[in-house]
């Protein structure tokens, strides 16, 4: 299982504790993807294109990784 961790990003009022729960689910069969990194569309929610390719790109090699 390969998860794309929601971003640091303020929008997420409660964005502290999902990711902590995205943080804890990791283990040999699951892989935690960050994506603070990737750029957001001004609604700071959500990627834009090319955050959403390096996201696809990124997730493709985690699970890779876990095969």
């Amino acid at each position: 299982v390969v998860i794309g961790r929601i971003s640091a990003s303020s929008v997420w009022v409660d964005g502290a504790p999902v990711r902590a729960a995205q943080n804890a689910a990791s283990s040999n069969l699951t892989v935690v993807v960050n994506t603070d990194n990737y750029p957001l569309q001004a609604d700071r929610a959500h990627y834009t294109a090319a955050g959403l390719v390096s996201l696809g790109d990124d997730m493709f090699s985690a699970w890779l990784g876990i095969i």
